[in-house]
């Protein structure tokens, strides 16, 4: 299963990823902040991303297959 953390850049965001990424689930981090690459798990995929554009939105809903996480 797909999990979208949005926030996940974030102190508790980057523990959720790391602990979905370990039960070999599929990890995308959300996040409005740039990210550097080393501050989340490397089996994970980071997405810039701002949830007050309606382009992110679509995005999240269209492509998500699994599971939302709102931080």
């Amino acid at each position: 299963m797909k999990y979208y953390i949005i926030g996940g850049n974030g102190f508790v965001g980057r523990y959720l990823a790391k602990e979905l990424a370990r039960l070999n689930r599929e990890v995308v981090v959300c996040d409005l902040q740039p990210c550097s690459h080393e501050m989340i798990p490397a089996e994970c995929t980071y997405r810039q991303v701002d949830i007050r554009s309606k382009e992110s939105l679509e995005y999240l809903f269209e492509n998500q297959g699994g599971g939302i996480l709102s931080l």
